[in-house]
């Protein structure tokens, strides 16, 4: 992208469209960033929901798998469905099971179960320090709002004063004087 110079003729044009470029880009440049980061932790967010579904996913077909292995009626199943999704919300499921004398599942079938959650929570883990990298970059422009401010109202500043002396000290002169010649031409 090429970026227009700045005039260089008159001190008070280029104070004037200084002020301009300061102040567009004090606050067009945070406010498109935290925008940006805004979008990417609404990403993250939709990640996190997503691998959520994910593990739920993963924890009923593990409950299915352990409540239809046993020979039990439909009444013990329901009893014993909920026994496991106790144990599964207080997160000592795995933890019964892997202490049990008679193992449950195959080889195969514990490290597929294994290696599936392994995978998910490292997924989760990678999704959760991205959304806290987006968090402290979020603070971070947020903390920094004052250059927005101070930076906008600097360059309004500066580009009000230049225009104003690049009128009244060169331009309007300028017409004073083209206007006296023309008429000095005119007679």
């Amino acid at each position: 992208m090429n970026l227009p110079t700045l005039p260089t003729d008159n001190l008070y044009k280029f104070m004037a469209l200084s002020g301009l470029a300061i102040a567009v880009f004090s606050v067009f440049l945070p406010l498109t960033r935290m925008s940006e980061i805004r979008l990417n932790m609404l990403e993250i967010e939709t990640q996190l929901e997503v691998l959520e579904i994910e593990v739920k996913y993963q924890e009923n077909n593990i409950i299915d798998a352990l409540v239809n292995k046993g020979n039990l009626s439909p009444k013990e199943k329901a009893l014993f469905r909920n026994h496991l999704i106790d144990l599964l919300n207080k997160d000592t499921m795995l933890k019964e099971f892997d202490e049990q004398s008679e193992p449950i599942f195959n080889p195969e079938e514990q490290a597929s179960f294994r290696s599936r959650s392994i995978e998910i929570r490292k997924k989760i883990a990678e999704v959760k320090g991205r959304h806290r990298q987006s968090v402290a970059l979020l603070y971070e422009l947020k903390s920094y709002r004052w250059i927005l401010w101070i930076g906008g109202m600097l360059g309004l500043v500066i580009s009000f004063f230049g225009f104003g002396f690049w009128y009244y000290l060169i331009q309007r002169p300028n017409d004073m004087l083209l206007r006296k010649h023309i008429r000095n031409h005119k007679t």
